[in-house]
């Protein structure tokens, strides 16, 4: 690991193996820093966040932070698309909007040999606990690796300067986060291939995304504080997924923050996100994909929990993003720049 003494010879930890943990692993690297980066042991889910996102960039964003990522990095997933939205009537229906997305499996797919290529170590283990180590730093607890990857040479690692970049996994792992950070289900119908058996599925067909005006999710957060009992909403929406499939519809569930933690029944989840998808298409609706639900982070407020953790030092987190692919990618490059300041007593660049 380098000299104890010396923050800056330590190689930067970072837990999280999906977008974020993969934009703040790149940004380290790019500024000349060693970085190691692992997985949590998240709930078994079956499923990524980040390769079931339909990978959206707001509307007005052009895509240049992502264009600059792919010069660096190669092909992430990222292409100029049309965007249909489709609760705006007969406008709706005949208005393409320009927009932009990153398809999630392709940028899965890229993310190991873009870190491998950066210098990222990428270690094949499952971190299940994180705590302040006896003489300063942390000690990540390594649990046994994913299927089919090389056996574990150490069962501990020890880090001068840990982020947490997991998403929801990042409350397992540092419990106080929760009064910053919440959790919502998602959960979407997944199709390998794309039937283009109506005219919405055509236009998926197509690249397009189709989208509700105003995305529900959003508001159902904002109430996250407020819930006393658990609450969903189901967006009606529709976009490509890989090289050939289609996300379908999106149901969002938010549980009371003080309640304890539970994944909710997968097919009540399936069976209430059909009954949305119907007011908007019936054969949407009915279609034969196979639901898929991960737990989303997401910050209270609206705030996504960027730099130092208060009273943890060498803690710094890089989750609950809002619009991820979106806002993650330049605030992965003002974090990285602010921890690589720290660890050389200098002041982050303008």
């Amino acid at each position: 690991m380098g000299d104890p003494g010396s923050l800056a010879s330590d190689p930067v930890v970072v837990i999280g193996a999906g977008l974020t943990g993969g934009l703040i692993s790149l940004a380290l690297a790019r500024l000349g820093l060693d970085v190691i980066q692992v997985a949590p042991a998240s709930p078994k889910t079956g499923a990524s966040a980040s390769g079931l996102s339909y990978g959206s960039l707001s509307l007005g964003t052009t895509g240049l932070t992502w264009r600059s990522l792919e010069r660096l990095h190669g092909p992430l997933g990222w292409t100029a698309c049309g965007i249909k939205l489709h609760d705006r009537g007969w406008l709706g229906r005949r208005l393409t909007l320009a927009g932009s997305r990153v398809d999630g499996p392709t940028l899965m797919a890229a993310l190991p040999k873009a870190l491998a290529a950066a210098g990222v170590q990428q270690r094949p283990a499952l971190v299940q606990g994180l705590e302040a180590g006896p003489a300063g730093g942390w000690r990540l607890h390594l649990g046994a690796p994913p299927l089919g990857a090389p056996p574990l040479g150490v069962s501990i690692l020890e880090a001068r300067q840990v982020v947490l970049a997991a998403g929801a996994g990042c409350l397992g792992l540092w419990p106080p986060l929760a009064r910053q950070l919440g959790i919502s289900w998602a959960g979407v119908l997944a199709l390998e291939i794309n039937p283009r058996t109506n005219p919405w599925l055509r236009q998926v067909a197509r690249g397009r995304l189709l989208l509700n005006q105003k995305e529900q999710r959003l508001g159902l957060e904002d109430q996250a504080s407020c819930l006393a009992q658990d609450r969903w909403i189901v967006d009606a929406s529709a976009a490509p997924w890989g090289p050939k499939g289609v996300l379908v519809g999106q149901i969002s569930l938010v549980q009371p923050l003080e309640a304890p933690r539970r994944a909710p029944d997968p097919h009540r989840m399936e069976e209430r996100l059909r009954q949305g998808l119907q007011e908007w298409d019936p054969q949407m609706a009915s279609l034969g994909g196979t639901y898929r639900q991960v737990p989303v982070a997401f910050g209270l407020q609206g705030r996504a929990l960027v730099g130092p953790v208060p009273g943890a030092p060498g803690l710094w987190t890089f989750t609950g993003f809002r619009s991820p692919f979106s806002t993650a990618p330049p605030r992965a490059a003002q974090l990285a720049a602010s921890l690589a300041a720290t660890l050389t007593n200098q002041e982050p660049q303008p």
